[in-house]
């Protein structure tokens, strides 16, 4: 004889939303998921200086926008602070998006991982003189390529939200 059995009752896990520790700043879409939002909202939010510290690191070819916002500005909005718009706390932010361990270059994958974006867009921003390839002659195409720390900083400042 057979009996049905009544399935176990599903129970709601709790979301630990964490950043990798080497993440620094992090895509729009991830806010688009986590607070159900549209980008142009999330933009928005930005210029009104309620979401500190957005760049737009996209090629100047592409027309799509490449968010991103710093790990430290929306763990500051997620828990309802006020972020401090100021001069130091934006060297700040470009200190931790390229740290100075890379001084005075920074291998291209490492940038990928920094800024949460492919090798194909840093090739693209290389590609538009908006990043400085300072690689060695002779470079095997296997290799990376190495970016100036001072043309990432540039090119952050002049790429933040609001400007």
């Amino acid at each position: 004889m057979s009996t049905i059995s009544t399935p176990p009752r599903a129970v709601q896990r709790d979301f630990d939303f964490r950043f990798p520790a080497r993440s620094v700043l992090v895509p729009v879409e991830v806010l688009k998921a986590h607070m159900d939002l549209r980008e142009d909202q999330i933009e928005n939010m930005a210029r009104d200086g309620k979401l500190g510290w957005c760049f737009d690191i996209s090629a100047k070819a592409i027309r799509r926008r490449e968010l991103r916002t710093s790990c430290f500005g929306l763990t500051l909005y997620l828990n309802h602070c006020q972020p401090v718009l100021d001069e130091s706390a934006l060297e700040t932010i470009l200190a931790n998006a390229v740290p100075h361990q890379f001084h005075p270059d920074i291998f291209a994958v490492e940038f990928c991982r920094l800024w949460q974006c492919s090798t194909t867009h840093v090739a693209k921003l290389i590609e538009e003189k908006l990043l400085e390839d300072c690689s060695r002659e002779g470079r095997k195409l296997t290799h990376s390529r190495r970016i100036t720390r001072a043309s990432a900083l540039d090119f952050l400042r002049s790429r933040k939200i609001p400007s």
